[in-house]
């Protein structure tokens, strides 16, 4: 299972993901600057977390209106908020985007536990093919989950 359990339902194994129940639901690693290639399944070091590559994917997302939820770690949703805003983000979309610096329930990043080793989208699939929503940017990282 590299997305999630085709036609939806609850994922099995180690992580029974109950976001994943849809069939919509996709687990990607950070980008890392010492990863070439996939980068491994490993809780992220902030010295390693490419936050500029990271930012530039959940922005065509953002601008796109593609994502419904972002999961992402509160300690690498402060690094990548404050990136966005140097890049021209306005307060709005910021308000908008990021739960960050919040521990309320808005926004579509969102802090949920164990998301330092991957972040989770929720896509919007009823406006655009799964393709175009996961890969617009090369490489996309995709993770397997359970068995």
């Amino acid at each position: 299972r590299d997305i999630s359990v085709e036609n939806g339902g609850r994922p099995s194994g180690p992580w029974p993901h109950a976001s994943h129940q849809s069939g919509r639901d996709v687990d990607m690693t950070y980008h890392l600057d010492s990863c070439s290639g996939p980068c491994p399944l490993s809780d992220v070091p902030l010295s390693q977390f490419d936050e500029e590559a990271t930012w530039t994917l959940f922005e065509y997302w953002l601008s796109q209106d593609a994502a419904t939820f972002i999961f992402v770690d509160r300690a690498l949703q402060q690094i990548l908020y404050d990136v966005a805003g140097r890049r021209g983000a306005t307060g709005e979309e910021l308000d908008r985007w990021f739960q960050y610096p919040s521990t309320g329930s808005t926004g579509i990043i969102r802090h949920v536990p164990n998301h330092l080793n991957h972040h989770h989208v929720s896509p919007q699939l009823m406006a655009y093919p799964l393709h175009q929503v996961l890969l617009p940017f090369e490489p996309c990282r995709l993770t397997k989950i359970g068995d």
